[in-house]
């Protein structure tokens, strides 16, 4: 990065997991820090990076921004809530 550019601020997100997301993560929440202009997949490779259990959830999780769905090339704002949902199923 030369003089002239300046890093994009820092903004905050919450984090809620569900199911056997919460179980590898031992706790249903969490607040990560990333930069503005991240996206959903940013967020949850900062997430996977804390906890890498999560790793093999990668390619088949969901995700609903403020309570709804989103795919993971969706930005994110500051304050945004990111669910992240496991796969289920029912009968």
């Amino acid at each position: 990065m030369n003089e002239s550019q300046t890093p994009l601020p820092d903004i905050e997100v919450g984090l809620s997991f569900h199911a056997q997301l919460r179980e590898i993560v031992g706790d249903d929440a969490m607040t990560l820090q990333i930069p503005e202009g991240s996206t959903v997949a940013d967020a949850f490779e900062d997430a996977i990076r804390a906890h890498p259990g999560l790793t093999d959830f990668r390619h088949v999780v969901a995700f609903a921004r403020n309570d709804c769905l989103v795919n993971a090339t969706t930005s994110l704002d500051g304050g945004d809530r990111l669910d992240i949902l496991p796969p289920v199923s029912g009968g």
